[in-house]
């Protein structure tokens, strides 16, 4: 791999890990910034069949503020396989496990549910910022409580 295919994976791993943690931190507007205009955004459940589907990241960010803005989010990634195609193309499959709590009535939190599966993701260098193009969730196992 040369230095430009290092960099550049580095920054798409960047982009990724703060994909994460704006969702788990709430930080809708950060999360638009890193999601480009057009990008086609599916949610699937353990069965391949279709749970959300968004274009852009508006819909994505209203989605996520109705559902989980009560919710405590922990979203993990692993082991990456990152291609690069070109200076403005990227593509990447990663592993992820998340988890979601609420809060009971006494105050204790509850798990909702632990979900794992793969992100499949396509990946656009717009003025040299490394931003999701497409993304793909497939889930392997959900456990809900």
């Amino acid at each position: 791999m040369d230095k430009t295919n290092k960099v550049d994976s580095a920054q798409i791993q960047h982009t990724m890990s703060a994909y994460c943690r704006y969702i788990d931190t709430k930080q809708w507007d950060l999360l638009g910034k890193i999601i480009a205009d057009n990008a086609v955004l599916e949610f699937q459940d353990t069965e391949g069949k279709m749970l959300y589907t968004f274009t852009g990241p508006a819909g994505l960010i209203q989605a996520s503020r109705e559902a989980i803005t009560d919710l405590v989010t922990v979203h993990h990634l692993y082991n990456p396989e990152i291609t690069i195609s070109d200076d403005q193309h990227a593509s990447a499959i990663w592993a992820m496990e998340d988890r979601f709590y609420r809060t009971d009535d006494a105050g204790k939190s509850i798990k909702v549910f632990h979900g794992y599966g793969h992100y499949h993701i396509a990946f656009i260098n717009q003025a040299n910022s490394w931003k999701i193009a497409s993304l793909r969730l497939t889930r392997l196992r959900l456990v809900q409580y």
